[in-house]
């Protein structure tokens, strides 16, 4: 997809599934091989550099996967949030808090291989209904679904913090998604659930979704 007057002579796509922020600086080993550091890609010509990374980080496929089992197994309690959140300790939340500072040291490494670049670290899009319970495509309980939704915030929250901190741009992509999640008809969601009912992996953006986030980014790039 190519947005009408972007004036890119050329674009890499340089990600990964799976990869965590460590996989920026450091190689990613895959079930084919190999990837190499993602900065590697940059040089004094690029212009524009869009980040989206810390999902994997705080272990976004296993919170998944353990919600669901879980979630299932208590449709009317909040036992993926019992399981997280034990003691007064939440571990994704500390996951998130460990991921800050990493995030953090990105921009300068980026600078000092690309120092004209702009760029803009996108967060995540809205994956959940706002408020009640789940769906087939996303069978969670009521309970389950605001505590994932507050992790997620917070992920955002980071996202948008770091950038802050490094001078860079923050692209929210979860208020214009609002109203697009799982359990939304075909057509209208923008994130598929368990089982995709178009190209894109469970719980990820399909084209739909993916349109809405080169939106944001197309419009934060014409910001001073």
């Amino acid at each position: 997809m190519v947005f009408a007057g972007a004036h890119f002579s050329s674009f890499r796509d340089v990600s990964c599934g799976g990869a965590t922020i460590t996989n920026l600086t450091e190689s990613q080993r895959t079930r084919v091989g190999g990837n190499p550091p993602q900065l590697n890609a940059l040089t004094g010509e690029v212009s524009l550099v869009t980040l989206t990374i810390g999902g994997n980080d705080i272990g976004f496929n296993l919170i998944v996967s353990t919600c669901l089992a879980r979630s299932r197994s208590q449709p009317t309690g909040a036992a993926c949030q019992a399981y997280f959140a034990q003691n007064g300790h939440d571990v994704l939340a500390q996951r998130i808090a460990s991921a800050a500072p990493k995030l953090l040291a990105v921009p300068r490494q980026v600078n000092q291989r690309a120092p004209q670049a702009k760029v803009l670290v996108v967060g995540y899009p809205a994956i959940l209904p706002a408020s009640g319970g789940g769906c087939s495509e996303a069978p969670f309980s009521a309970e389950d679904i605001s505590y994932l939704n507050q992790v997620f915030r917070s992920l955002n929250a980071m996202l948008e913090a770091q950038a802050d901190a490094a001078g860079d741009h923050y692209v929210d992509t979860a208020t214009s998604s609002a109203g697009h999640n799982q359990c939304r008809a075909p057509g209208i969601r923008w994130v598929e659930g368990v089982a995709p009912d178009s190209p894109a992996a469970p719980f990820h953006p399909n084209a739909l979704g993916m349109h809405n986030s080169a939106a944001q980014v197309f419009g934060a790039r014409l910001l001073p």
